[in-house]
């Protein structure tokens, strides 16, 4: 491996927070999926969001590595809040992000826009630097390399996404949990399942 990257995921009543770890070839590994309870409009969850991201991970081969690069989803209910909390947090390794609908092959990530950051109410200047993603093109690819055929013992093929032994049920279907929807051959988008 050589880097991490962490994922986070804003809910009504916590953080979750997936810490992955990278090789050539986009292969990837889940190393860990954190849940931080607590409300996400209180300080108090971001905090511990700060103290995981601060930690060295073990590397199998040895020595530790670090999060270099971290993608905060901002699309919930309170995103105003979400935005306030970044700023607070002035960590240079979050990148804020907003899903968009549709497909961009050729620049699936776009940005940074600012955007207004609320604290207390209060309008910081500078705002916040907010990318925006295109979930379509992002999940056509994560789909595509959950299902890479694998060799022989332990012949894996770049791209591979390698998921723990014991990593709950649920978070496995949520990571599957929508497909993709067509109109007339044409892809639209990605779904859940009515």
């Amino acid at each position: 491996m050589h880097d991490a990257t962490a994922g986070v995921d804003v809910q009504d009543d916590r953080i979750e927070c997936d810490i992955w770890g990278w090789a050539g070839g986009f292969t990837s590994w889940l190393i860990d999926h954190i849940v931080i309870p607590g409300s996400p409009r209180e300080r108090g969850p971001w905090e511990e969001l700060a103290k995981l991201l601060a930690r060295d991970w073990p590397r199998t081969s040895g020595g530790a590595m670090r999060v270099a690069k971290v993608c905060v989803d901002t699309g919930g209910r309170d995103t105003a809040s979400v935005y306030g909390h970044l700023r607070h947090l002035r960590d240079p390794r979050i990148a804020p992000t907003k899903g968009v609908d549709g497909w961009n092959r050729a620049q699936p990530v776009q940005g940074p826009t600012l955007v207004d950051a609320l604290v207390n109410g209060q309008k910081l200047r500078r705002g916040l630097k907010l990318w925006t993603v295109s979930v379509s093109t992002w999940k056509a690819d994560l789909y595509r390399r959950l299902w890479l055929g694998r060799g022989e013992a332990e012949d894996f093929p770049m791209g591979w996404v390698h998921l723990p032994r014991g990593i709950e049920i649920e978070w496995v279907k949520q990571l599957v949990a929508e497909q993709l929807r067509t109109a007339k051959d044409t892809f639209v988008r990605f779904t859940r399942p009515e």
